[in-house]
């Protein structure tokens, strides 16, 4: 996949993929070929959206839900939506910087799949000529921050969970109401 103008993608396959994975119970090949793929995970974004990619990891980890690797992946790339949505070749240095401290020796038998994934998205970076940090700079998916809610364009007057924590409400200075899953940080309505 190159960053460029004109690209043409296989929708079904990007789409269809996951699916068949995750069905087929097939872990370790949902993260070598889709969660832990910087092509795939930059072609998947691209040709469709960060929330769709999200959908795809949520699921992942609920036929999942001992594969740390796959969780890791879906709370990372929930805390860089708001970035890589705006232009996906940020992707790369956002996961170097997310991830690189999963990548040391003591953690080789552990995270495999994102050791490979976080030497991809170096090679991308060096293709792409992006600045690339070489130690861990960001907010790791296991840190305080679990998610941003982007859509006001002023500042939020106020953020309110509904009374079974599904969603949150916010309204903002923009004169808008936003409702929000609360658990994909989507705006529902």
């Amino acid at each position: 996949i190159n960053i460029e103008e004109g690209k043409r993608y296989n929708y079904r396959k990007i789409s269809n993929l996951p699916y068949h994975l995750i069905l087929s119970e097939n872990a370790e090949e949902f993260k070598r070929l889709v969660c832990c793929n910087i092509e795939f995970l930059l072609g998947k974004i691209e040709s469709s959206s960060v929330q769709d990619l999200l959908f795809d990891l949520d699921w992942a980890c609920r036929y999942f839900p001992e594969d740390k690797e796959i969780k890791l992946m879906k709370e990372s790339i929930r805390l860089f939506s708001s970035t890589i949505a705006m232009n996906p070749i940020y992707l790369a240095p956002e996961v170097v910087g997310r991830l690189c401290q999963y990548c040391d020796e003591s953690k080789n038998q552990e995270y495999p799949f994102i050791m490979k994934l976080v030497e991809e998205a170096k090679i991308k970076g060096q293709e792409l000529h992006l600045a690339m940090p070489t130690l861990p700079c960001f907010l790791s998916a296991d840190g305080v921050l679990q998610s941003t809610l982007e859509g006001h364009n002023k500042e939020i007057k106020c953020a309110k969970f509904s009374y079974d924590n599904k969603f949150i409400v916010s309204t903002s200075s923009d004169s808008t109401i936003k409702i929000w899953d609360s658990n994909s940080s989507t705006v529902v309505e």
